[in-house]
């Protein structure tokens, strides 16, 4: 059974219509050569995807969250997570995409009967989940870019 992951912290993804996410990168394999450039061109790809067909009008979202993109044994598995508002509720939004093997192009959209993350993703979704409590409860009622300087000056240690 295997005990840990290499996990990195990658630098922002930083999109032109404001989109700001933490991006981490968590290994089955440390030595192996991942492609940094083409990974992080992908994210910025899906998130223009997220944007385009996976937001609401019923909500408003603060276009900041995470990204824990893991590279397992069988293949890549990429989760989206942001933040947004319902009247006085915060919420979280997830969207994940998997693929076999190691081809970040193939990256599919994943349907809810497949999970989302494993055993070694937990330590990151804590960390960012704690964060995303003590906002929450803060109370930054009176504008969403309280909440978003907030996470932005965050950085969490893994």
């Amino acid at each position: 059974m295997t005990k840990s992951r290499k996990v990195q912290v990658l630098s922002p993804i930083q999109v032109d219509t404001g989109w700001y996410f933490r991006s981490y990168l968590i290994q089955a394999e440390a030595d192996e050569a991942v492609a940094i450039e083409v990974y992080t061109n992908r994210l910025f790809s899906l998130v223009t995807e997220i944007e385009r067909t996976q937001l609401s009008n019923e909500f408003d979202y603060f276009k900041v969250g995470f990204i824990v993109g893991h590279f397992g044994k069988r293949g890549i598995c990429v989760s989206i997570w942001h933040w947004g508002k319902w009247l006085t509720s915060y919420e979280l939004f997830n969207q994940c995409w998997y693929t076999y093997g190691r081809d970040v192009q193939t990256l599919s959209l994943l349907d809810r009967k497949e999970p989302i993350c494993c055993q070694f993703d937990v330590p990151i979704l804590i960390k960012e989940f704690e964060f995303f409590h003590a906002i929450a409860t803060a109370g930054f009622e009176s504008h969403e870019r309280d909440a978003r300087d907030a996470f932005m000056r965050y950085s969490p240690r893994l």
